[in-house]
């Protein structure tokens, strides 16, 4: 499914994170603070999207750091590197490249970010190894993962209504299929176990809600059309997509609070973790 996720971030990429509810934009400041950013650091930020971190990265570094932030889909590169450009953020740049197995020098690094990049790629293993070969002694890797969902989360809901829509209007067993995939449980003791099989050591978790604001449940069925859940809207039928829109909307629209919001919240796991040369390091010194 990696591929058919490449292309639809591709697809959304002048939306992204740019209509909506205010979601991956918080996450990304919050996993920029849980990395404790330095001054002067070098930063690779992969899956990085319009920027969520690669922004306040670059702010935090400061000018005798820099930020790359990677993606694979190159409009999406385009897009934030117009962005990087009218924001004149100088110590930022955007680059296409595969975020499995990105191709610089080892020990290029001082941190490595992936902000709800990382459960996109199937071989979390090969991938974490890869990453920890281009970060230098005592640098770091901090993830941004989704957490363990519960009734009327907000990821709960969507990803409740997906499954049933994918079961029961789905255009091929593949989508079918797709609703079970969905099911997936909190991933971040499987990622802590795959940091430490990559040598990092004293990998850190910390989980926290992240609210989720919309003015009307349309608002929120428009946001999911403008990032990755496309996928699962566009395996549905074309012609039995407008009562699916309507369905999740009068669903959402049941939860409205006295000011007339859906708030909803999103849990997130924010993993740290240091780099594998650092504990050797440690002990030579």
């Amino acid at each position: 499914m990696t591929d058919q996720l490449w292309a639809v971030y591709d697809t959304v990429a002048e939306v992204y994170d740019e209509i909506g509810p205010a979601f991956f934009k918080p996450v990304g400041s919050r996993l920029v603070g849980h990395a404790a950013v330095a001054p002067g650091e070098c930063i690779l930020d992969i899956g990085t999207g319009r920027g969520a971190v690669l922004f306040p990265a670059a702010a935090a570094t400061g000018p005798d750091g820099e930020v790359t932030g990677i993606d694979l889909a190159p409009r999406m590169i385009r897009f934030l590197q117009g962005d990087i450009d009218r924001r004149g953020t100088v110590n930022a740049r955007a680059v296409v490249m595969d975020g499995r197995a990105p191709t610089f020098a080892p020990r290029t690094f001082d941190l490595i970010t992936a902000s709800m990049s990382l459960p996109l790629v199937p071989d979390h293993p090969a991938t974490l190894a890869n990453y920890a070969r281009l970060l230098r002694p005592g640098g770091r890797i901090a993830l941004a993962v989704p957490g363990a969902v519960t009734e009327g989360d907000g990821s709960q809901i969507a990803l409740e209504f997906f499954q049933r829509a994918m079961r029961d209007f789905a255009a091929t067993d593949a989508a079918a299929g797709t609703a079970d995939a969905l099911d997936a449980a909190d991933e971040a003791d499987a990622i802590t176990r795959h940091l430490r099989g990559a040598g990092f050591v004293e990998p850190r978790v910390v989980v926290e809600d992240v609210p989720l604001v919309a003015a009307s449940g349309e608002e929120f069925v428009r946001w999911t059309y403008a990032q990755g859940l496309r996928l699962f809207w566009d395996m549905i039928p074309q012609e039995r997509r407008p009562d699916l829109e309507r369905q999740l909307a009068a669903e959402l629209d049941t939860r409205r609070d006295a000011d007339g919001r859906i708030r909803l919240t999103n849990p997130v796991c924010f993993i740290v973790a240091t780099s594998p040369d650092a504990s050797q390091e440690h002990r030579t010194s």
